[in-house]
């Protein structure tokens, strides 16, 4: 079984992968791929943590109570976010709509911004520059579920997108703290793609709390290469673009699956991104 992790298209996965190699390819333009171990981990993060971070008050019940989840079977995660040139092969070999709209970034006549959904933002145009090996952004859910089917239906391999554990699992790479790499905030912008000084600058807004105090050097999306892997091998694991889940929305891990799966109760008109953005508060 083959699983796919799409966002702002960011990563992909594939399951059931104990007896692939470490890095594979299942065909020309599809992602390449990090084998992951079984293993297990504690998801979610404590209150002390939460409060520390400066999360604000009402979204202190997200990430509890933390729970243990085990995979008994190993799986494999795109070593990279699916990049422009991936998602162009998807494309353009199908009917697929290109058109937006798209989420993007409005100036505010006072000189702040405010982020909203443009129809005149879409994928191939989502409002500043990009190279080849940006990530793809401008995807939607169901943009990542078609793309999903595309690469079953090319490889004969099954393909999804990742449950939120599996998502989490990764992203940590095996660290029990609020971010995989060491140090705290001012460490961010040797690691990762984040609302930095670098993002701000470009828009005039203020350097506050609210922003990561070191320069990244880039105001936008970077190449999915520009900074280092995580522990398992793993390029923008945090940072860079959200990840799309195959999860429905809810307010709290309670009725998670403790074997990893997806959670397809809740808010099902909802579903769950992840890992954080290169705009998105510390």
């Amino acid at each position: 079984m083959r699983v796919l992790l799409l966002a702002a298209l960011a990563a992909v996965i594939s399951a059931a992968a104990d007896a692939q190699p470490r890095e594979f390819r299942d065909c020309a333009n599809c992602p390449a791929m990090i084998a992951i171990p079984p293993g297990g981990f504690l998801m979610g993060s404590p209150l002390s943590e939460v409060v520390a971070e400066g999360v604000p008050t009402q979204y202190h019940g997200e990430g509890l109570p933390q729970t243990r989840i085990n995979f008994a079977q190993g799986f494999a995660l795109g070593k990279f976010p699916v990049t422009r040139t991936e998602y162009w092969a998807f494309l353009s070999a199908t009917n697929h709509p290109r058109a937006g709209p798209c989420w993007g970034l409005t100036i505010q006549s006072n000189g702040g911004g405010k982020f909203e959904e443009r129809s005149d933002l879409n994928w191939q145009s989502p409002g500043f520059d990009q190279t080849a090996n940006d990530p793809s952004v401008c995807v939607s859910w169901d943009d990542a579920q078609a793309y999903v089917a595309w690469l079953s239906q090319r490889t004969g391999k099954r393909y999804r997108l990742p449950s939120e554990a599996e998502w989490e699992y990764t992203a940590r790479g095996g660290t029990p703290g609020p971010r995989w790499w060491p140090g705290g905030r001012e460490s961010a912008c040797g690691y990762a793609n984040v609302r930095d000084y670098s993002f701000v600058g470009a828009y005039n807004f203020k350097r506050d709390e609210n922003v990561f105090p070191c320069s990244d050097g880039y105001a936008h999306t970077s190449p999915v290469d520009a900074f280092p892997a995580n522990p398992f091998g793993l390029y923008d694991a945090l940072g860079n673009v959200a990840v799309w889940t195959q999860d429905c929305w809810n307010p709290d891990l309670k009725t998670i699956p403790r074997n990893g799966a997806a959670r397809t109760t809740g808010d099902c008109t909802l579903r769950v991104t992840r890992g954080a953005t290169w705009y998105g508060n510390p």
